[in-house]
């Protein structure tokens, strides 16, 4: 799907039993299977396989603040701080194991999700084994902000500095990353591994080329403009203007880019 400049979605390819196109467009996320449409009037309309969240006749999805989706599984935060989660079951669509009443912000692994409670506590459904690591890593508390990432996410705690958590790696207590939210630009993730920009105009990764274990953080670049994430590519741009792409996932060796 693509959208236009007046914010309605274009559907490409296949366009059997789906509508032409979509007006009133504010976000769309997918899950690689199936795709929810998220509108101006906080509604949202899906796209795609029932199974993979593609068919949500049945859910009260108005009022929704945000989307997010798992490999095949979607999950909208309402405005009122509550959570509908539906697709496939073992990947994060059946929340019904956790208590989802008053969620400030939910980020994606690959198969699970994590919601920030408004009291600064994080819970996590999907995955059986995802789920049974990231509980191994202890009670997480004080969090003010998460990011989310396939492999890891990025915690925010009270005092302005940061953990990065992967639970199968079972790092306990989680990896402290080293910085604090006033040192940060930026913070990204390219599938397994998080990136960050720092006001040095610095790009930082935490994760070598040969387990993806953590390690202190390392400087790959400097005098970087910017990073986005493309797909499972990450997009940089120099302060002088020039670009570079680094990719694919899990095959991705960190290069010297300064050179």
């Amino acid at each position: 799907m693509t959208i236009d400049d007046h914010n309605n979605g274009i559907i490409l390819g296949d366009t059997t039993g789906l509508p032409t196109s979509i007006s009133n467009i504010k976000n769309i996320i997918s899950n690689g299977n199936a795709f929810a449409v998220l509108k101006n009037d906080d509604t949202v309309e899906v796209f795609g396989p029932a199974e993979y969240g593609g068919d949500a006749a049945v859910l009260d999805l108005t009022n929704v603040a945000s989307i997010s989706a798992t490999r095949s599984a979607f999950a909208a935060l309402k405005h009122d701080g509550s959570v509908i989660a539906w697709g496939d079951q073992k990947k994060g669509g059946n929340s019904e194991s956790v208590n989802l009443t008053h969620v400030k912000a939910i980020a994606a692994f690959e198969d699970a999700f994590i919601a920030l409670n408004t009291d600064g506590t994080l819970v996590a459904w999907g995955d059986e084994a995802r789920v049974k690591a990231f509980s191994l890593g202890g009670h997480y508390t004080d969090i003010t902000h998460i990011i989310g990432g396939e492999q890891v996410f990025i915690a925010q705690k009270e005092d302005g500095t940061y953990v990065q958590i992967n639970p199968y790696l079972n790092t306990v207590p989680p990896y402290t990353a080293g910085f604090r939210a006033e040192d940060i630009q930026k913070i990204i993730h390219v599938g397994a591994r998080a990136f960050v920009l720092n006001n040095n105009h610095q790009l930082m990764t935490w994760l070598n080329n040969n387990n993806y274990s953590l390690t202190a953080p390392l400087v790959i670049a400097t005098a970087i403009g910017d990073i986005k994430n493309v797909g499972e590519a990450l997009h940089i741009t120099r302060q002088d203007g020039s670009t570079y792409v680094l990719g694919g996932i899990p095959s991705f060796v960190v290069p010297n880019v300064n050179n």
